[in-house]
């Protein structure tokens, strides 16, 4: 059981008996989740004052939510033969400069200048030299960078910390990075060592205590100590989210538990996790919403269909899109796409692009 992630999502729900619990068992009271965001940042932000002030009094440190916010309000964007940031009505924040450009995080935002990586902080002035073959996003203070064919890892000063050595890496998450040398993924701590040995054909994130690992063609899910937990039966697999993972068997999504047992059985061409108690699914062309007994609450009739945040999810029909709430009442469409990015980025959604469901192998956050 991982306890910084419990912390984590009791202060998110204001449940103050969870939270005392997790402390007594030795959960990091500042431990950052994938955003940057510690439990203490996340009572503030949800008004559980209560344990604002509990956590206060347990030496949490008081990072004010502002300077953590403006990563999300920041989005890179290409404008002429130059990449940019902008704000949320698209002014133009940081001018476009740049050869290619990552979303921020933690703060700092990976750039390219010639054929050069390097980060910028959110006024635009360099922070970290362009001098990486390949940089991406900053996590739990580390980002990976690429060096004579090698990843590594660098710290927010720029200093390497995990000298480049590794052929392929994911981004750390609950204080593990995924890394491949040679055709096997294994899994490092922050001090570059090797936690649980390459042995998988392919690794992704840890959550809530577990990952999935692809052994041969199939997936299943390990432990922190690098056990089995699950066994590899899977076509394809996710990450855990409120405990349910997706999973495909078959070319069909289902959702199974920790444990392993289908919850809900295979039988949707595509499957988003579950968000404020309803998922998305693609039956045929068309996309409705779940609820976590399977049975389905909104008929499939959407082109697209987002996760639901604070009661509303965004949908697209034809060329146009709209919100519906969880009664499948929709309540406004919009029709002008300027405005639906704007929407979007208010709501931390990224942007519908194309996507190939057919062809979406590998599961990650």
């Amino acid at each position: 059981m991982d306890w910084d992630e419990i912390l984590i999502e009791a202060a998110k729900e204001g449940n103050m008996v969870a939270v005392k619990t997790a402390l007594e068992k030795g959960a990091n009271i500042n431990v950052k989740d994938e955003k940057g965001w510690t439990p203490l940042m996340w009572a503030k932000k949800n008004g559980h004052k209560e344990i604002v002030e509990y956590l206060k009094e347990k030496g949490a440190e008081d990072i004010e939510i502002e300077d953590i916010e403006i990563e999300f309000e920041l989005y890179p964007e290409k404008i002429g033969d130059k990449f940019g940031y902008t704000d949320i009505k698209g002014n133009i924040f940081i001018k476009p400069q740049f050869d290619d450009a990552l979303y921020f995080s933690e703060g700092l935002a990976a750039v390219k200048i010639g054929n050069k990586w390097g980060f910028i902080n959110k006024k635009g002035n360099i922070v970290i030299k362009p001098q990486f073959e390949l940089a991406l996003a900053f996590s739990e203070g580390l980002a990976p960078i690429k060096i004579d064919e090698k990843f590594g890892f660098i710290n927010r000063k720029g200093n390497i910390v995990i000298k480049p050595q590794f052929d392929d890496v994911l981004e750390f998450c609950n204080k593990l990075a995924a890394v491949k040398i040679g055709d096997k993924w294994g899994y490092i701590n922050k001090k570059g060592e090797l936690i649980i040995k390459p042995q998988f054909d392919k690794a992704l994130y840890f959550s809530e205590g577990l990952a999935p690992v692809k052994i041969g063609e199939k997936f299943g899910y390990i432990d922190k100590k690098g056990n089995t937990v699950i066994k590899p039966l899977f076509d394809k697999a996710s990450y855990f989210h409120r405990g349910f993972a997706r999973i495909v068997i078959d070319n069909k999504w289902g959702f199974i538990d920790k444990k392993g047992n289908v919850i809900i059985k295979p039988q949707f061409d595509f499957a988003f996790e579950f968000c404020e108690g309803l998922a998305a699914v693609k039956i045929g062309e068309k996309f409705g919403y779940i609820d976590k007994k399977g049975n389905i609450v909104i008929e499939p009739q959407f082109d697209f269909a987002f996760n639901f945040q604070k009661g509303f999810a965004f949908i697209k029909i034809g060329e146009d899109f709209g919100l519906v709430d969880k009664k499948g009442n929709i309540i406004l469409i919009i029709k002008i796409l300027e405005k639906i990015k704007k929407f979007m980025k208010e709501l931390n959604i990224a942007i519908l692009k194309e996507i190939d469901l057919k062809n979406w192998t590998d599961l990650t956050s």
